[in-house]
């Protein structure tokens, strides 16, 4: 059996994640305080109920595995291909200043710009809140076409302009645009790692443009959407990711079981099969080690790596410590915004609540001029993750306090 061909089973498992890196990369763009310029704006607020059926969907998303989906109700693919439509729509220079927010644009334009965008983000919170999502292309395979993944990331920086524009003047409409992104992350990826890493990217820049605007969440705010703020739900998706993974692995083993031509007569090798079997074990075990110590990470993963010599198929095993270190690292970012954001209103002694992902303790706090950081425990490229709150604004007096002072 050749060696390109043994590369088959890592294709399935493993290298569909290389395949999405880039495009997942796409989705980040630089981190500025310059998102949107404030301006008064008509609200776009979903109603409570609305909130609450977002709420409970984080932990699952739209896209439903297969066996448990009767593909009955509204397909949230539908709406997000209406919204690749008006975004095609939009003129090129709408298109350059969505994608270089740091490039400040007058009010009067940025308020025309949001209102040609609104029907986009309408859909996506429609999307956001759809009974399933179908492509109609199948189980998200390595030779997928990128079409979607260059659409969503499109989309993706589309409403990280519009929901850096909204914070100023209405910061739940804000964080309404964020949580519908975030299921866009889900949405054009799937059930699989690919939609993981994906939705990875929209996360990182999101816990930024929230970290910015820390003073226009107020405690009430915080509190509706503590899910999204205090939390990250990747550390949910990963084993539900993997578990689609894993069902389109198996999907694959079945289409090999048929005799015929000497390449399927090569595939059913038994040899063959058991190191597919190997590949199919390790990325089975990979959520029980995503947010474990790097010690134990390490542990397994010299656990893979002497299995590596036997089995050509595990020789790209560097792609579990690449998405490692992206999810783990989203994933403190997203719960150090929350925590930023509680002890802005509360006060160092609530930081006690919000344990760094991975680990039984707070982050490190230290007061700084004009408001603290926050700083991780664990450490990526030999450096913690530091993050810098400004004090919120002091509440505004009343005409009796101020008659009195």
């Amino acid at each position: 059996m050749n060696t390109q061909r043994k590369q088959w089973g890592l294709v399935i498992l493993g290298c569909v994640l290389v395949a999405v890196w880039l495009h997942g990369l796409r989705l980040t763009h630089s981190k500025t305080d310059q998102f949107g310029k404030p301006a008064t704006i008509p609200s776009t607020k979903l109603p409570e109920s609305t909130v609450s059926h977002q709420q409970e969907r984080l932990h699952e998303g739209p896209n439903k595995p297969d066996s448990s989906r009767e593909n009955s109700g509204i397909n949230a693919a539908d709406l997000i291909k209406n919204a690749f439509v008006l975004y095609d729509e939009l003129s090129e220079e709408d298109k350059d200043t969505l994608n270089h927010p740091r490039v400040e644009i007058d009010e009067e334009k940025a308020q025309a710009l949001f209102k040609r965008i609104e029907p986009i983000l309408a859909l996506l919170g429609q999307a956001a809140k759809a009974d399933y999502c179908d492509w109609g292309m199948g189980p998200m395979k390595f030779d997928q076409p990128s079409t979607i993944f260059t659409k969503g990331s499109q989309l993706a920086k589309l409403s990280l302009w519009g929901a850096g524009f909204q914070f100023p003047s209405d910061p739940s409409a804000a964080l309404e645009t964020l949580e519908n992104r975030g299921e866009l992350g889900r949405a054009i990826g799937g059930n699989a790692l690919v939609g993981l890493l994906v939705e990875t990217s929209m996360e990182s820049n999101a816990s930024e443009l929230l970290r910015q605007n820390v003073a226009s969440i107020t405690p009430e705010l915080a509190a509706q959407y503590q899910d999204l703020l205090q939390s990250s739900v990747l550390q949910q998706d990963a084993p539900r990711a993997i578990k689609a993974e894993l069902e389109a692995f198996d999907d694959q083993i079945k289409k090999m079981d048929v005799s015929g031509t000497e390449e399927q007569k090569e595939f059913n090798d038994a040899g063959y099969r058991a190191q597919l079997q190997q590949v199919r074990q390790f990325e089975a075990e990979f959520p029980q080690v995503l947010m474990a110590s790097d010690a134990e990470f390490n542990q397994w993963l010299d656990k893979v790596k002497g299995a590596s010599g036997d089995n050509p198929l595990l020789q790209g095993n560097d792609i579990f410590s690449s998405a490692r270190h992206r999810i783990r690292q989203a994933t403190i970012e997203r719960t150090m915004v929350g925590a930023g954001i509680d002890v802005a209103h509360n006060g160092p002694s609530n930081l006690g609540s919000h344990l760094e992902p991975g680990s039984s303790d707070s982050f490190v706090y230290r007061q700084t001029p004009d408001g603290f950081e926050l700083q991780s425990r664990a450490e990526f490229k030999g450096r913690p993750i530091i993050m810098r709150f400004p004090n919120p604004p002091a509440p505004a007096s009343s005409p009796v306090q101020a008659g009195q002072n």
